[in-house]
């Protein structure tokens, strides 16, 4: 991941329970436990013990304040594996609908806090 990448959005420290769906499994589980390490409007990077494939196409669900889950179409951008053990990967969001972006606003608007 460049060090010197110019973001459309800044990313937020937000540390959050998630998962990764992916959109074919093949052989790999479907359904993959992450932690979010930071978050913007237009993706995640996340921790998994799980590897995840580079254009990986997936949902990306998150927690929803009150209660419930949202699913955000997401492709995995990059991975690799951390030294200790496990995976960083970036994610980045497809085409979100207003409901799916007002999701990803909360969880930045509580992170604020």
């Amino acid at each position: 991941m460049p060090s010197d990448e110019k973001r459309r959005f800044g990313r937020k420290l937000v540390t959050l329970s998630a998962s990764v769906t992916r959109d074919y499994a093949g052989w790999n589980s479907s359904d993959v436990e992450v932690q979010t390490l930071n978050l913007s409007r237009t993706g995640a990077l996340i921790e998994t013990r799980e590897p995840l494939l580079t254009g990986e196409q997936c949902t990306f669900t998150l927690a929803k304040p009150n209660g419930g889950y949202g699913d955000i179409p997401a492709r995995i951008v990059w991975m690799e594996k951390k030294p200790e053990g496990g995976y960083r990967a970036g994610v980045a969001f497809r085409n979100l609908s207003p409901d799916e972006e007002y999701l990803v606003d909360l969880h930045l608007v509580r992170s604020a806090k």
